[in-house]
């Protein structure tokens, strides 16, 4: 029975696990794009390019940039 339930259960796990590393990544490009930008001591511009590409909202503005 324990193998059975495995078998139901295993994929949806591992589907979960690829949404939430796919996440870790975007997060990674966020923070890194961020990261370059600062070094070229970036405007409100490309703030809001930024913001656009990955879809940021207001709060999410205050955890990136």
């Amino acid at each position: 029975m324990g193998e059975m339930i495995l078998k139901v259960v295993q994929p949806l796990m591992l589907e979960r696990e690829k949404k939430a590393e796919n996440r870790g990544i975007e997060k990674g490009k966020i923070l890194g794009a961020v990261e370059i930008l600062r070094n070229f001591n970036s405007n409100e511009e490309i703030k809001t390019i930024i913001m656009g590409k990955y879809h940021l909202t207001e709060s999410d503005e205050e955890k990136y940039l």
